[in-house]
């Protein structure tokens, strides 16, 4: 997961004037990052002050935790936030140590056990609905196939969100044609069967806007 987030960090526009530095214990990962992605890559344990230092954690703007543990990922919480990271994001595997990251100073702590408990839930109750990420505030972005049959289908954006009586509060943020064609919808963008729109709304309502998407009223 670390080399995935290096590669699309040094890909990201918004980040184009900063350095990426990654720190493991495994010198062939080390040279994988380095090599293949041109990240800087430091071989040893991220819970090591020396180790920290020589990767320049006084400089750092935002300091991600992504080791196999939550001890491990807790010491370097508390360690990044006592060189002055502003940002510290770790991954928690064990909600009993919750708490313990907010002490700690984490400024985001992202619970994996309860995404992939959250993406199956979703996979399950509703097959046409892909769960793309869990956003916090129950809101959730997703994915829905619609059906050449839909009752949407060739109806604009505008009119589908005058439907008030059927139709749940949600935010489109992306519609594909069945060629794979990327618009971002509008109100006046029409809505064809076979496309797929992503968008965020309530997860407690998700249920229900897919009924509305794919057998009408």
């Amino acid at each position: 997961m670390g080399v995935t987030l290096a590669q699309r960090l040094l890909s990201s526009e918004a980040l184009e004037n900063h350095y990426v530095v990654v720190i493991d214990r495994e010198k062939t990962v080390c040279e994988v990052i380095y090599n293949q992605i041109g990240a800087i890559a430091i071989c040893g344990s991220a819970t090591s002050i020396q180790t920290l230092l020589e990767a320049g954690i006084k400089k750092a703007d935002v300091a991600v935790a992504l080791m196999r543990n939550d001890s491990e990922n807790l010491a370097f919480c508390l360690l990044a936030r006592s060189f002055g990271v502003p940002r510290v994001l770790v991954r928690m595997r064990e909600v009993e140590f919750k708490e313990a990251y907010e002490l700690a100073g984490a400024t985001f702590v992202m619970p994996t056990v309860d995404l992939l408990i959250n993406r199956f839930l979703t996979n399950i109750e509703q097959p046409r609905v892909r769960g793309l990420i869990d956003i916090g505030h129950e809101l959730e972005v997703v994915a829905i196939d619609i059906p050449p049959s839909s009752p949407i289908a060739g109806m604009t954006v505008e009119e589908i969100a005058g439907r008030e009586t059927s139709f749940c509060d949600c935010n489109f943020v992306a519609c594909y044609d069945e060629a794979g064609n990327l618009e971002i919808p509008r109100g006046p963008t029409v809505i064809q069967g076979g496309s797929e729109v992503v968008l965020i709304a309530n997860k407690n309502n998700i249920p229900r806007i897919v009924r509305f998407f794919t057998e009408g009223s």
